[in-house]
C-alpha cells in the first residue's frame, strides 16, 4: 500500500531521504496518519521510531529509510518490493511488516511495536543456559522461514532482537533498503558482518547464518555465574561446535539451520537413545502383527528366486463368457511368482489392430507372441462336437509355436467359473512349479477390478469399502497389497503406495507390471534415478509395452540425455506403437521426437516430426491432442522464422480449442503467440500474450502449468529490463515448483533467476543459488550446462578469470555432448567475450571460427551479439575500421526489435570503447534503457561520457562493486587524485585471479595502455 501525502504540491518522482544527522521532532504527524511519540533507534541507513496510527488507534514501530542521498524512484521501487516480501512472513519469532509508505519528504514502512528488552540488554545482565537454548532456536526458525520465502534479513545482531516479557524471542529490524545506502564501512568493527559482507556489501541467507553463530558466541559469553558447571561443560562445547560452524569464513562450508537444530537436540537424543530404540523395536512388532491381521499366516516375504515367465492369453473378444474366462485366468496368474501375464487389453489391441487370429493359424500365433514378447501363449476358444459345447485350450511355447497342451473342456460336465483353476494347474505342471494357493472364488477378481473401476471414477470412498470386503475374504495377500497400493497413489499418498509395492515385490522380484507401477510411482514424486531404473528392469521383463518405453524415454529426455532416448526408447515405444497400428500411441510418440528435436535445438527436424504427428492426431479422432501438437509446430516453425507458417498453425489450434472449449488448450496456444512474438523482437507483444495464458492458467491449470506461464513473464520482464517485476515473478515460480517438487523447471528458473541477480551485482544470493542447484542429485545435464555458464559469468564479474574460464570451458563440453547447438552457441559466445575482455586473441579467434560454422542458426539476438564480437575484432588490430564498423552497426542495430538486456550490454561497451558525437543515436537510446539496476552496462555507459558528474557517478559505482574485472581500467581513465593507486590495486588483485596464460596476454595489453 502506498499513501500519498496529500499537500497541494504534485508528488516528485525523487524523494529527499531523511539525513543521517537529522531526527524528526516528538508529535511530527506523517502521512496525516502516524504521530511520532520517540526515537527508538537509528543506524547508518535508518531510523525507527514509536508512533502511534491515528486510523487504528494502537502504536507501531516506523521505520524511515536513511541513506544520506535522494531516491529516485526505481529504488523506491526497489524498497516496495522487498517490503512486500517481508511482510509475506507470519511467525511468533518474526515481527510482523505492514505497510510501506511514499510521501514528497520520507520513504518508510511500519511494523509491530514489539514490546520488551533487546537482547543485547539481556546479555548485559547475564542469562541461563536453558534461556540459550530455547532462543537459539527460535533464532534458527525465525532464519528458517525467511530463507525458505528467499528473505535475507541481513542485519542479525542483539540489537536487532528482541525479548518479550513473555521470554519469547522476535526478530526485528530487518535491513530492507541497507543495498541504496552508501557502502558498509568496515573502518569501525561489526563484529557480526561476515567477511563477504564485509569485502562486497551483499547479504545472503549465509551471511545470515554466520551472524546467528556471532549471536550465539555472545549468548555463550554471558551465562550466568563465574564458572560452568562441569555437567554443563559438553554442552557447552557442543553449543561452541556450533557457533564455530556457522562461521565458517567459506559462505557455503557453514551449518545449514538443519544441521544446528539437529546439534541442539543431541543431548536429549542422546540420552534417551536406549529408550528410544528399544520401543522402535516394539513398535516394529505390533505394527507388523497389526499389519498381517487380514492375512491370517500368509506374509509377502521371501522372495522367488526363479525366473519369470511371460504368458499372453489370447480369446475371441467378441465372446463375452469366455473374456470372464480369460480375465479370471489372468487375474489369478498374478500371485504367482514367477508368472507374468500380460494384461488382456494389450493382446486385444494387437489382435484387433493386426487382424490376427491365434486360434487358426500357427504363424499367428508366432506373430502374436513376438509381438507381446511372450513365452507362452494360452489361447482360449469356443468349439461344437457332435451337438456339444467345448471350450478349447491350446498352450504354445515360443519361439517356434511348439505346442504343449492341446486339450477341451465339455461345457455338459464344468461350470465357466472353474475352467480358470483348471487352467493354471496344467500351465504350472507345464513349468514344473508348485502352485500358490488359488484363489477361484469369482468375486474376489470382481472385487479387485470393481476397486480399480471405483479409482477411475475418482470414488475413493467405494473403493475404500470394497477393499474392506477384499480383506475380510482372507484373500492372497498379493491382492490386499494391489488394492491398498492402488489406493494410496490415487489419493496422492505416493511414499504409502510405493512402500506398499516394495513390499509386494519382495515376493514377485521380475514382474515387469510391478516393476512398471514402481517407476510411475517413483517419477510421480521426482524420483528420476528410481523411475528410470525400475522402467529399465519392466521393459527388460516385457519389452512389447510401447508405454513402457515411451515413460523411460520421457525419464531421460528430462534428465538431459536426450540424444540416446531418441536413438532407443523413444524409437523402440514408435516400433512396438507401430507394430501395433495404435494410432493414438503414433502420435503421442511422434509428438515427443518433435519436443525431443527442440530441445536439441534441431527445429527442421522437429517441425517434421509434428507435422508427421499430425497425420494420427487428426480433429476428428484427436482433437485435445491435435491442438498440443500444433501450438508445438507452430513453436518450431516461429524458431526457424517460419512466422506465416507459425500463425497459421495457431489460428488452427485455436479454431480446434474454441470448438471443444478447451481453455487450457487455448491458454498453450496463447503461450506459443508470445513466443512466436518473442523471436520476432516485439516483447511487449509477448507479454501481452504471455500474460493472458497466464491468467487463463490460474483459473483452470494446474501447479505446473502454472509455474511455466509465470516463468514466461518473468523472463519478458527480465528481457525488458523491469528488474522487479522479473525476480518477483521468478520467486514465485520457485515457490510453486518447489511444492510441486518439479526438479527440471524449477532449475530452469532459478538458472534463470541468477542470471538476474548477476546482472544486478548480487553476487551472493546468486552464488547460493547457483551452489544449490549443483548439490541437486536430480540435475539434468541441460541445468547443469546452464549453472556452469552463469556460474562463468558470475565469477568474472568477480575477477575470478580463472575460475570462469574453467566454467565456461565445462559448459562447452556439456552443450556439445547433449549436442544442443543453441547451447553451444550461448557458451562459445561469452566464451569468447571472456577471451576478448582479456586480449587473449587467439583464443578469442579460435571461439570466433567455431561460431562462424553456426551462425546459419543464430536467433536474432545471437546474431548481434557476434557482430559486436567482429567489431572487438577490427578494435584489435584497426581502430579506424573498427569505428566505421561500430557506427554502421549502431545505425543497423537501432532500427531493430531487440531485448533492453542486449541492447544496454552491446551498447554501453561501444560507447566506452569509442568516442562517439553526441548527435549518435546510441546515447539518446543509453539514456532510455540504462539504469543502475544493469550496473555493467551503467559503468561502461558512464566511463564513455565526458563529464565530472558522470565520472563522479563512475566512482561511486567502482566503490559499490569493488571486485568487479574492468575496475582496473576505469580507474586509470579518473583523474582523481588516489585513483591511481586504486587502479594498481585492482590490477594488482585480477592478476592473482588469473592463469598463466590470461596474465600474460593481459599484461601485454596493460603495458600497451
Amino acid at each position: 500500500m502506498v499513501q500519498d501525502d496529500s499537500r497541494s504540491t504534485p508528488m516528485n518522482t525523487v524523494t529527499q531521504s531523511l539525513q543521517g544527522g537529522s531526527f524528526l521532532a516528538k508529535g511530527t504527524l506523517l502521512a496525516e496518519r502516524f504521530k511520532i511519540t520517540e526515537l527508538l533507534g537509528h543506524g547508518g541507513q535508518a531510523q525507527v521510531y514509536r508512533a502511534y496510527d491515528q486510523v487504528l488507534a494502537t502504536e507501531v514501530a516506523l521505520k524511515i529509510v536513511s541513506t544520506g542521498h535522494q531516491l529516485a524512484q526505481s529504488e523506491i521501487d526497489s524498497l516496495r518490493n522487498e517490503v512486500l516480501l517481508a511482510r509475506q512472513l507470519s511467525h511468533p519469532n518474526i515481527v510482523r511488516i505492514y505497510e510501506f509508505y511514499q510521501t514528497s519528504d520520507y520513504v518508510f514502512f511500519t511494523m509491530a511495536l514489539v514490546s520488551g528488552n533487546s537482547l543485547a540488554a539481556a546479555l548485559e545482565q547475564g542469562i541461563k543456559p536453558e534461556q540459550i537454548d530455547y532462543w537459539v532456536k527460535q533464532l534458527l526458525d525465525a532464519l528458517q522461514v525467511c530463507h525458505e520465502a528467499d528473505i535475507v534479513h541481513g542485519d542479525v545482531k542483539p540489537a536487532n532482537i528482541m525479548i518479550t516479557a513473555d521470554d519469547e524471542l522476535v526478530l526485528v529490524d530487518f535491513g530492507i533498503g541497507k543495498h541504496l545506502a552508501e557502502p558498509i564501512q568496515t573502518a569501525g568493527t561489526n563484529e557480526f558482518l561476515a567477511p563477504e559482507v564485509k569485502e562486497s556489501g551483499s547479504v545472503s541467507a549465509a551471511s545470515d547464518r554466520y551472524a546467528a553463530g556471532k549471536v550465539l558466541d555472545a549468548m555463550l559469553n554471558a551465562m550466568s555465574g563465574d564458572k560452568t558447571p562441569s555437567r554443563l561443560s559438553s554442552w557447552r562445547r557442543r553449543r561452541q561446535h556450533i557457533a564455530i560452524g556457522l562461521q565458517h569464513p567459506a559462505p557455503y562450508q557453514r551449518l545449514s539451520i538443519a544441521a544446528c537444530k539437529d546439534l541442539l537436540e543431541a543431548r536429549r537424543s542422546s540420552i534417551s537413545n536406549l529408550v528410544i530404540g528399544f520401543i522402535g523395536v516394539v513398535l516394529v512388532i505390533i505394527v507388523g502383527l497389526l499389519s498381517l491381521q487380514w492375512y491370517g499366516d500368509e506374509t509377502a516375504d521371501g522372495a522367488a528366486d526363479s525366473a519369470t515367465t511371460v504368458i499372453a492369453i489370447s480369446t475371441e473378444f467378441n465372446d463375452a463368457e469366455l473374456v470372464d474366462i480369460a480375465e479370471m485366468t489372468q487375474l489369478s496368474l498374478q500371485i504367482q511368482p514367477s508368472i507374468y501375464a500380460l494384461e488382456l487389453s494389450q493382446v486385444q489391441r494387437i489382435q484387433n489392430n493386426l487382424a490376427i487370429v491365434p486360434s487358426d493359424s500357427s504363424g499367428d500365433r508366432e506373430r502374436l507372441a513376438k509381438l507381446v514378447n511372450s513365452q507362452l501363449l494360452l489361447v482360449l476358444s469356443r468349439r461344437q462336437l457332435d451337438g456339444s459345447n467345448f471350450i478349447h485350450l491350446l498352450i504354445t511355447e515360443s519361439p517356434g509355436d511348439r505346442v504343449l497342451v492341446n486339450t477341451q473342456f465339455d461345457l455338459a460336465n464344468y461350470k465357466l467359473s472353474t475352467l480358470p483353476e483348471f487352467f493354471i494347474e496344467i500351465i504350472m505342471s507345464q513349468l514344473d512349479q508348485d502352485l500358490e494357493p488359488l484363489e477361484y472364488d469369482e468375486s474376489v477378481a470382481s472385487l479387485f477390478q470393481s476397486i480399480d473401476q471405483a479409482l477411475a471414477q475418482d470414488n475413493k470412498e467405494k473403493a475404500e469399502q470394497l477393499l474392506a470386503q477384499l480383506k475380510e475374504r482372507k484373500v492372497s495377500v498379493f491382492w490386499v497389497l494391489r488394492g491398498e497400493a492402488l489406493l494410496a497413489a490415487n489419493k496422492g499418498n505416493f511414499e504409502q503406495a510405493k512402500q506398499v509395492l516394495d513390499r509386494l515385490m519382495k515376493s514377485y522380484p521380475n514382474r515387469p507390471d510391478l516393476l512398471a507401477e514402481r517407476g510411475a510411482l517413483a517419477f510421480a514424486t521426482n524420483d528420476l534415478t528410481d523411475a528410470k531404473k525400475f522402467y529399465e528392469q519392466a521393459v527388460a521383463g516385457d519389452p512389447s509395452q510401447a508405454m513402457w518405453w515411451f515413460e523411460l524415454a520421457k525419464i531421460k529426455i528430462i534428465q538431459g540425455d536426450i540424444r540416446p532416448a531418441l536413438n532407443n526408447e523413444l524409437l523402440q515405444a514408435l516400433v512396438k506403437f507401430r507394430q501395433s497400428e495404435d494410432v493414438e500411441g503414433q502420435g503421442l510418440v511422434l509428438n515427443a521426437f518433435g519436443v525431443a528435436h527442440l530441445r536439441l535445438a534441431e527445429f527442421s527436424a522437429a517441425a517434421d516430426y509434428f507435422s508427421q504427428s499430425l497425420v494420427y492426431r487428426t480433429a476428428d479422432l484427436a482433437p485435445a491432442e491435435r491442438v498440443t501438437t500444433l501450438s508445438n509446430l507452430a513453436t518450431a516453425q516461429a524458431i526457424e522464422g517460419n512466422y506465416l507458417a507459425a500463425d497459421k498453425s495457431l489460428n488452427e489450434a485455436q479454431q480446434v480449442a474454441v470448438g471443444l472449449n478447451d481453455r487450457l488448450g487455448l491458454a498453450h496456444i496463447e503461450n506459443e503467440r508470445g513466443l512466436l512474438m518473442e523471436e520476432q523482437g516485439f516483447y511487449q507483444e509477448a507479454l501481452r500474450y504471455y500474460k493472458t495464458a497466464l491468467d487463463i492458467r490460474l483459473q483452470v491449470g494446474e501447479s505446473y502449468l502454472q509455474s511455466q506461464s509465470i516463468n514466461h513473464v518473468a523472463f519478458i520482464h527480465f528481457l525488458l529490463g523491469d528488474f522487479s517485476l522479473a525476480e518477483v515473478y521468478w520467486r514465485q515460480a520457485v515457490d510453486v515448483l518447489k511444492d510441486m517438487e518439479e526438479v527440471a523447471v524449477l532449475h530452469s528458473t532459478q538458472t534463470n533467476l541468477a542470471q538476474l541477480l548477476v546482472i544486478r551485482g548480487q553476487f551472493q544470493q546468486a552464488e547460493q543459488l547457483l551452489s544449490e542447484i549443483l548439490s541437486d542429485n536430480d540435475l539434468s545435464r541441460e541445468a547443469e550446462f546452464a549453472t556452469y555458464l552463469q556460474l562463468s559469468k558470475l565469477n568474472f564479474a568477480q575477477s575470478r578469470a580463472n575460475v570462469a574460464a574453467e566454467n565456461i570451458s565445462t559448459a562447452i563440453a556439456i552443450a556439445k555432448q547433449i549436442t544442443d547447438n543453441r547451447a553451444v552457441t550461448e557458451s562459445l559466445l561469452w566464451a569468447a567475450e571472456i577471451a576478448a575482455n582479456l586480449h587473449q586473441m587467439e583464443k578469442f579467434n579460435n571461439h570466433l571460427s567455431e561460431l562462424d560454422k553456426l551462425v546459419t542458426d543464430f536467433n536474432r539476438e545471437q546474431r548481434v551479439y557476434y557482430e559486436w564480437l567482429l567489431i572487438r575484432k577490427s578494435l584489435a588490430s584497426d581502430r579506424a575500421e573498427a569505428y566505421g564498423e561500430a557506427v554502421a552497426f549502431i545505425g543497423k542495430v537501432l532500427e531493430q526489435p531487440l531485448s533492453r538486456i542486449t541492447e544496454a550490454k552491446i551498447f554501453s561497451d561501444l560507447v566506452s570503447r569509442f568516442d562517439f558525437p553526441e548527435n549518435n543515436g546510441v546515447w539518446a537510446r543509453l539514456e532510455q534503457i540504462v539504469s543502475p539496476a544493469m550496473y555493467e552496462a551503467y559503468m561502461a555507459y558512464l566511463s564513455g561520457q565526458d563529464s565530472t558528474s558522470a565520472e563522479q557517478s563512475l566512482l561511486t559505482q567502482l566503490e559499490r562493486y569493488p571486485q568487479y574485472w574492468r575496475n582496473y581500467e576505469y580507474f586509470s581513465e579518473l583523474s582523481y587524485d588516489d585513483t591511481k593507486k586504486r587502479a594498481s590495486s585492482s590490477l594488482q588483485r585480477f592478476y592473482s585471479r588469473m592463469n598463466d596464460e590470461q596474465r600474460q596476454a593481459y599484461e601485454k595489453f596493460v603495458s600497451s595502455r
